[in-house]
């Protein structure tokens, strides 16, 4: 019996690492990407070819322009006749900047307004504020956008933050064995 249960355990094990796991099944689709890392096809494809591929400002509609491809998320502007809405300012004062500095190429208004989808896109918004010449700037978000915002970073914001870049990848090896 000893014997029956090791072939039998030894073939389930032999068929499970033929092909690596991914997202609930086995894939076989695995390529190597320009740093050497390995990954599934369509993934590699999504980062190399869709909008993380480079920057850009895309007038979607007019008056609505989308910054694309600058982090993980898109900056959307709608121009009004005296400035900018902004929905969302990014993680931090400096890609409020950055990305205010892009926008600003296509139509040089200030951000008179800023609606936040959620509390982790507010960290721009003194670069926003420092875009606006009247100081003037109405904010808008869900009522807890702030006490959201206060329990991240909190005593629980560092582990917060560690299962975001363990879900976004951030401790993964830059190049490849």
């Amino acid at each position: 019996m000893g014997a029956a249960l090791s072939l039998c355990l030894g073939s389930q094990l032999g068929a499970q690492t033929e092909k690596p796991f991914y997202r609930g099944g086995l894939d076989d689709q695995i390529v190597e990407a320009p740093n050497g890392a390995k990954a599934n096809a369509q993934y590699e494809k999504f980062v190399s070819e869709g909008s993380f591929g480079g920057t850009q400002i895309i007038e979607v509609s007019k008056g609505v322009w989308s910054v694309a491809g600058y982090s993980l998320s898109n900056y959307t502007f709608v121009e009004g006749k005296t400035g900018l809405i902004a929905f969302d300012t990014g993680a931090n004062i400096g890609m409020g900047q950055t990305v205010l500095k892009m926008i600003q190429e296509k139509v040089n208004k200030p951000v008179v307004a800023i609606i936040y989808s959620h509390f982790h896109y507010t960290g721009g918004a003194k670069a926003y504020a420092a875009s606006n010449p009247d100081k003037k700037m109405d904010v808008y978000g869900h009522p807890d956008v702030d006490k959201n915002l206060a329990s991240s970073s909190g005593l629980l914001g560092p582990m917060q933050n560690r299962r975001t870049g363990i879900q976004a990848g951030l401790y993964l090896p830059l190049k490849g064995s």
